[in-house]
């Protein structure tokens, strides 16, 4: 673009050193000293060398084997004064009766469903013949790929995917539930390792049941789930912004067993109103906290079904869905909406039915439904080489590094409590001026008692007034002023008797004149005035240092 003068940014080329480990900091420090100017390009040049060198003794595992299995069966000679070789070879294989292995027939291997000839096992009648879940037995037994239905190993799959109505597993056209024989169907082909991981004939039933939430004009209907182990109310931000709900901005942080964590550094803290499905009767949902997304298992409840499996479930009024995903989170903040009211149960381990205020739930495993295949869990997984290039480097500097971070600077005990205090105080009034509480060096003080100080200094101040009219006239207009202006007003008798004297502090009020400013009276309230070695200033803090480092500015003029 032309901007070549940020290639000489002093504060850039700091922030990209900051990121390299200990053990290359050290290294660019020694580069540094073996040439005239450091700048941008220089830091390029560098990395580039690291980069080159990493990747010189780092090897991926797969370009490995694809290099071994890729290496060249030749099945000539090379060398031009080789054939006499060969032929002679050749008289003595004949003359021994030996066949080389490049000379043998081809020799099919049979099915390995029928051990017959002549067919592969996605064209074996037998095969065919068999159910869904005996040939993915079969496919598992003979460790088969799952899209061509022959064993090549860990060599990648170039046939495309299901495609029957729109299909988007990764299998044969004959493992596709209820597909007739003999069809097919294509699809985009996709890249990636597949692993198919199979389930038992089981299904398990949350504690979820619809209800419809309110909001300032509008109203949604969801899926809530019932959570006993959450210890808050989580919804989603779609939901949570369809309803119009805005609240305060609260970071919030997620964690769950094995110190596995999710930060929502947009999390907003609502409060909303919620109704089960058949009923009017609102209930108030408070502290609710928002998430991009919950990311909770879809689920479908046939009602009907498990009726005629358990009768003892019969005339509850609970609806049937398929294939919904929960956008709310109900937990423990919330208990009287978790509170079972009534229940039904009957044998273990079959299923439950509870009545909440929001209304029935039915919940717990349910074994032999009626499934026209078993559940298949697939777990996609890119096989990029560049991944384990990255990881392998990422370890090496793991590695070198000495564990040498750039911490905080220390603030001082009383910097520290001031810029607290700054932050719990500081408001902004009605006018647009901002206003800012006492730094007090301590929670609860005591001040001796001030007041004859004060008035001895008072008197001084009277005396010197009355040498000089002029001079008194001036002060007497600037405090009016502080009056008129509302700075500050005549203590009344109840006031004084109202205030704890231990906690009142009178200021003496001084006169200053400069004289190179003549005509120029300065009115000062004496802060500073000790009584008993304690003065007013120092029950403060001073706070902490506001004002930006004018190096720090100048390196950093080019950002903003």
């Amino acid at each position: 673009m032309g901007m070549e003068n940020h290639l000489s940014n002093p504060t850039l080329l700091q922030e990209l050193v900051g990121k390299l480990p200990a053990g290359i900091k050290l290294d660019w420090a020694l580069y540094q000293r073996q040439i005239p100017y450091a700048d941008l390009r220089a830091f390029s040049d560098y990395m580039s060398t690291i980069a080159s060198a990493a990747s010189n003794v780092t090897f991926s595992t797969e370009v490995i084997q694809k290099q071994e299995k890729s290496k060249s069966k030749e099945k000539g000679y090379v060398n031009a004064h080789a054939e006499d070789i060969r032929k002679n070879a050749d008289q003595e294989n004949r003359k021994s009766g030996e066949i080389s292995k490049e000379k043998q027939p081809y020799q099919p291997k049979p099915c390995s469903v029928c051990q017959k000839l002549g067919h592969n096992i996605r064209d074996c009648n037998v095969f065919k013949s068999r159910n869904i879940e005996e040939r993915w037995k079969l496919v598992q037994q003979l460790h088969l790929c799952r899209r061509c239905l022959i064993s090549h190993g860990k060599w990648p799959c170039k046939v495309s995917g299901c495609g029957i109505q729109g299909c988007e597993l990764r299998h044969h056209t004959l493992l596709h539930p209820g597909q007739p024989e003999g069809t097919s169907g294509t699809s985009a082909p996709a890249t990636g390792n597949v692993n198919v991981h199979r389930q038992k004939p089981r299904s398990t039933l949350f504690r979820i049941l619809p209800v419809t939430l309110y909001g300032k004009d509008s109203s949604v209907k969801v899926l809530a789930f019932l959570d006993d182990g959450s210890s808050l109310t989580l919804i989603e931000k779609e939901v949570a912004d369809q309803l119009g709900m805005e609240g305060e901005l609260e970071p919030l942080c997620l964690q769950w067993t094995g110190n596995v964590t999710r930060m929502e550094s947009e999390s907003r803290v609502i409060q909303l109103g919620m109704s089960g499905t058949d009923s009017s009767k609102r209930y108030t949902l408070e502290c609710v906290c928002t998430v991009d997304r919950l990311d909770l298992p879809p689920q479908s409840l046939q009602f009907n079904q498990l009726v005629q499996q358990f009768p003892y479930l019969r005339g509850l009024p609970v609806k049937s869905y398929n294939g919904a995903t929960p956008r709310i989170l109900i937990g423990l903040e919330n208990t009287e909406l978790l509170v079972t009211l009534k229940k039904r149960a009957g044998r273990p381990p079959e299923p439950v039915a509870t009545k909440t205020k929001l209304g029935w739930t039915v919940y717990g495993t349910v074994e032999g439904l009626n499934e026209p295949f078993e559940h298949r869990l697939l777990h996609i997984c890119s096989g990029s080489n560049d991944r384990e290039l990255h990881d392998v480097v990422k370890e090496f500097f793991s590695i070198e590094n000495t564990g040498v971070v750039a911490a905080p600077a220390v603030e001082a005990e009383d910097v520290r409590r001031a810029r607290e205090i700054m932050q719990r105080t500081t408001v902004r009034t009605t006018s647009g001026r901002f206003e800012t509480g006492l730094l007090w060096r301590y929670d609860y003080i005591e001040f001796p008692n001030s007041r004859p100080m004060a008035e001895r200094r008072l008197k001084c101040l009277v005396r010197r007034l009355e040498k000089t009219p002029e001079l008194y006239e001036n002060v007497r207009q600037q405090i009016a002023s502080y009056e008129s202006k509302g700075y500050a007003h005549r203590a009344s008798a109840e006031e004084l008797a109202k205030f704890d004297p231990r906690r009142t502090w009178y200021l003496p009020l001084g006169v200053v004149i400069n004289s190179n400013k003549p005509g120029k009276i300065r009115v000062v309230w004496d802060a500073a005035a000790k009584v008993d070695g304690v003065s007013y200033n120092s029950m403060l803090l001073k706070g902490p240092d506001l004002l930006a480092s004018f190096p720090a500015v100048l390196q950093r003029f080019r950002q903003r």
